[in-house]
């Protein structure tokens, strides 16, 4: 078994690599291509709600950093306004899809022959998904309860009604980041140091790679998301395919902007 985690390791420490090179290729890309489209815009202004109901208005971009850094972790929700220069929607997600694209492009390279296998659909699929992003949705609502709030955008700052972050959060994310944590990385763990290790390693990494997000606090962002990562493994351990857990990713991400943009 110490072999098998030592293999393990020597497949995945490359895979990490390669995808923080490409990532980070296509965020300059993204700030490139944002900058001269003039797509990323900075804030003109903000209204910030502290958690002990506290309103506080920033009314310059430099203001608006200024107090995002001095009420990190204070915040209960946010709203921003863009420069009407730009759009600040695309911009951002511009840049935040550089892991994710990273995370899919790496995988359809090095495992495209098992992808006409692993997006093979099956009755079940939509049914398992329904419940895996039930799953979530309690875990969410469970975790974040106490907090007096639920879990906001999973990018602060970007417009929750806005076509490009559906798109971007409902279609990209969910399918790059399933194709490496449950369709890769499930497989080489689970064939290097068996199937429990295989649902828990995608969904530890997957939790951490998630903990900046949301503007919750970095331990409920990442308990939460290491618990759908563990139903995801589940999913995927069940029907040997991807259509499940990513079907079941995109709903659960549905669920998270219907909420944000009720709230907005």
């Amino acid at each position: 078994m110490r072999n098998g985690w030592w293999a393990l390791v020597k497949a995945v420490v490359p895979d990490v690599l390669a995808i923080g090179i490409l990532a980070g290729a296509l965020f300059l890309v993204g700030v490139v291509v944002g900058r001269w489209a003039g797509l990323v815009a900075e804030y003109d202004s903000a209204t910030f709600v502290l958690r002990d109901g506290t309103v506080v208005e920033a009314h310059s971009p430099a203001e608006v950093t200024e107090l995002r850094e001095r009420f990190r972790g204070r915040v209960s929700s946010c709203s921003f306004r863009y420069s009407p220069a730009g759009n600040g929607t695309i911009g951002l997600l511009l840049v935040a899809g550089a892991l994710p694209l990273a995370f899919g492009g790496w995988t359809a390279f090095r495992d495209r022959r098992k992808l006409r296998a692993w997006f093979r659909p099956a009755p079940g699929d939509l049914p398992l998904a329904i419940l895996g992003a039930a799953a979530f949705l309690l875990l969410s609502a469970g975790a974040t309860w106490p907090l007096g709030r639920a879990a906001g955008p999973p990018f602060p700052g970007a417009d929750p009604a806005s076509p490009v972050t559906w798109l971007f959060l409902v279609g990209l994310a969910p399918l790059g980041e399933e194709l490496w944590f449950r369709g890769r990385l499930q497989d080489l763990a689970t064939g290097l140091v068996g199937p429990r290790a295989g649902i828990l390693l995608p969904a530890a990494l997957f939790g951490l790679v998630h903990a900046g997000q949301s503007g919750l606090p970095a331990p409920v962002v990442v308990g939460v998301t290491f618990g759908f990562g563990l139903v995801a493994g589940l999913l995927r351990a069940r029907t040997g395919r991807l259509v499940a857990p990513w079907l079941a990713h995109a709903l659960a991400n549905t669920a998270v902007l219907l909420v944000a943009v009720l709230a907005s």
